[in-house]
């Protein structure tokens, strides 16, 4: 379902508005895995706050854990979309329509599914809500660590 649910948006990457170099890429590869790290243990940090919290302090149960889980997994990857498809901050260039169009069917879709049920446990609506606006209030924080660090590695 994750991998479904993630495919919309893979496939529309094609049609983005996404700036391109005005001269060919060198690709330094080290610096590229450093930069990710960077980002990947970010993105970690905000998965394990989750689940920790709704465990320890929410008392969810397990089923419940997972729907979250699924719920996070998709909307950090739409999230990371966007947080690199610019080396600039987010904002800095305007997505193509078939990338936002898919983005929001996905979150849409998966929402829909969480809230009602449908092939996981349901969760309440105001914790999907409230679970999206955390991750993109935490993607935004990130942007603004990505810019230093993608100029730092030579990224940018």
């Amino acid at each position: 379902l994750l991998l479904f649910a993630n495919d919309f948006m893979t496939m529309s990457i094609a049609t983005d508005n996404v700036p391109f170099s005005p001269k060919p890429e060198s690709w330094r590869i080290p610096n590229l895995m450093l930069g990710s790290g960077v980002l990947a243990v970010l993105m970690l940090l905000l998965a394990f706050a989750v689940f920790f919290f709704s465990r320890n302090f929410l008392h969810l149960p397990l089923d419940q854990l997972q729907t979250i889980t699924f719920l996070l997994l998709v909307f950090t990857g739409q999230g990371n979309i966007y947080l690199v498809r610019e080396r600039k901050h987010i904002w800095h260039s305007m997505p193509g329509k078939w990338l936002l169009f898919s983005s929001l069917m996905d979150i849409l879709i998966v929402s829909v599914l969480a809230t009602q049920g449908i092939l996981m446990t349901a969760i309440s609506s105001l914790f999907v809500a409230a679970l999206f606006s955390l991750v993109v209030f935490y993607l935004v924080i990130i942007d603004f660590i990505k810019v230093p660090v993608f100029r730092r590695f030579g990224i940018i």
